[in-house]
């Protein structure tokens, strides 16, 4: 169970770095 909540946590970090990198990137070009 602990293990499969920090694959999780994990996934979301990913997600949300992916989608702030494609909100700023335009911004930074």
């Amino acid at each position: 169970m602990e293990q499969s909540q920090l694959a999780l946590d994990r996934i979301v970090i990913e997600l949300t770095e992916r989608l702030a990198e494609d909100e700023y990137a335009p911004l930074v070009e």
